[in-house]
């Protein structure tokens, strides 16, 4: 690929410690990143257990991040006598970073906790009264203020991941009312937003930003897992998702931190680099290795290839067939590479398919058809419905059961000992082996890196007994 002289200067750059890099939306700073990506793990992993760790903000971004390294990363433009034959880089969104940790948190403490609405954490403020109206008669600003006021401050007291010192003197730049500096109100806000807490966690209840601080609590063990990070769309991110991911960094003289920012400042709520705010408040010095994007990228059109190419892994006998099904034809078939066979619509069934199912934690299961497979009728049991989920996570890889691949289940309320199933646990979706031996059942994980779920007191019910896995094939 052709790059401009400023996107080859940030892709090359050889300073260390953090950098930014500035555009607006379609400048390519995603795309140019995935090179830098490749640079540093060819130049700039020097040791054995240095790695790259690429931050995504989302699964369509992650997904086309992952598409583009695996395309480059064989070539040559960055080889060096570091390089070695296995990668070194990681690609992943921050939903699944942060719920790599938190749940490791929680396995830890042993405890499931329940995320609350907002009425909610209103009804515990409430809960609160006495408590707040001591701290009215010192202050007219609590007096005056409304709970839902309150709740958002304390929100953002825990989006933004302070200590109390540094919520008493920090610029609350963007937010609505004046709250003075070091300040008895401050001081009481922050000890109301610790009742808060308390109460919450008393009642095993977590609201929207305690996974991310559970997460940083578990991390503090670690001294830096990554010697290169590369955050994408930190304009998006509250503070306390970029303290956390900070803590992943592992500083070393050659390594680098990496935040690629929208200057078009797409912000979600309580984001931390409003306009106005500067990246020291980070405590970040990126002063000289600051990089503008300002042309629109412009991709090369490639020629677009319409066959799809597939393989049906049988999970009962272990039959294995490649085929695949060409997206532009108008007609609904399937040609079978072994049997060099066409299937053609009569001998197809339509199977619905659903968002993904976790194979590692339990993820909610959205109720939406995302669309159709078609698959041979003769390859599915006669007489009983199948759907398929695509899997996330990377729990049941031992079975080649892998994130990303589309697994075939068939319906049935019921299952065997070590039958590979789709269980519902506690109203959320995942996929495990069924372990009937023991005092109780457990749903048991194909990756050692888990640990099995047990099932006694918990409201789990069988959707349905995986009997096929599709997995996508590259069509290179």
């Amino acid at each position: 690929m052709e790059f401009t002289k400023t996107q080859d200067k940030f892709i090359r750059h050889r300073s260390s410690g953090y950098q930014v890099l500035k555009g607006k939306e379609g400048t390519g700073k995603s795309t140019v990143s995935i090179y830098k990506a490749l640079n540093l793990e060819n130049n700039y992993c020097l040791y054995e257990d240095d790695k790259v760790l690429f931050v995504t903000s989302n699964y369509s971004k992650n997904m086309d991040a992952i598409e583009l390294y695996n395309k480059e990363n064989n070539k040559e433009y960055f080889y060096s006598l570091f390089s070695l034959d296995k990668e070194r880089v990681s690609i992943v969104t921050l939903e699944e970073l942060l719920n790599t940790y938190y749940n490791a948190y929680i396995r830890e403490k042993g405890q499931i906790f329940k995320k609350i609405n907002r009425s909610q954490a209103i009804e515990i403020l409430s809960g609160l009264k006495d408590e707040i109206e001591y701290f009215c008669r010192k202050s007219k600003f609590i007096k005056k203020i409304s709970l839902e006021f309150l709740l958002d401050e304390i929100l953002w007291i825990k989006a933004s991941n302070f200590e109390l010192e540094e919520y008493l003197s920090v610029d609350r730049k963007g937010r609505k009312e004046r709250i003075k500096k070091n300040s008895y109100t401050r001081e009481s806000i922050y000890k109301i937003k610790e009742l808060y807490n308390e109460k919450l966690l008393s009642d095993f209840f977590v609201d929207e930003y305690d996974h991310v601080l559970f997460a940083i609590s578990y991390l503090k063990r670690f001294k830096g897992l990554y010697s290169h990070v590369i955050l994408d769309d930190i304009e998006k991110l509250t503070k306390a998702e970029i303290d956390f991911v900070k803590r992943l960094y592992k500083e070393r003289s050659y390594s680098s931190f990496v935040f690629i920012l929208n200057s078009e400042l797409n912000n979600n709520e309580n984001s931390w680099m409003i306009k106005g705010r500067k990246f020291n408040t980070l405590g970040v010095d990126v002063k000289g290795k600051s990089f503008n994007f300002k042309l629109k990228f412009e991709k090369k059109e490639k020629k677009v290839n319409t066959i799809e190419r597939y393989k049906y892994v049988n999970l009962k006998n272990k039959n294995i067939v490649e085929f695949n099904i060409d997206t532009s034809s108008n007609n609904k078939e399937l040609y079978d590479d072994d049997e060099n066979t066409v299937y053609a619509e009569n001998e197809l069934a339509d199977i619905p398919m659903f968002n993904n199912i976790a194979a590692g934690n339990p993820i909610e299961i959205n109720d939406n058809i995302e669309g159709f497979f078609h698959l041979p009728k003769y390859w599915l049991e006669k007489g009983k419905d199948s759907f398929i989920l695509r899997v996330k996570g990377d729990s049941m890889v031992d079975k080649n059961i892998c994130d990303g691949d589309l697994v075939v289940i068939k319906k049935q309320l019921n299952a065997n000992h070590n039958d590979i199933v789709a269980a519902s646990l506690d109203g959320e979706a995942t996929l495990k082996t069924l372990n009937l031996n023991g005092e109780s059942p457990k749903l048991m994980p194909a990756n050692s890196l888990y640990s099995p779920i047990k099932l006694e007191n918990k409201d789990v019910s069988i959707l349905g007994v995986a009997i096929g896995v599709i997995k996508e094939l590259s069509n290179n």
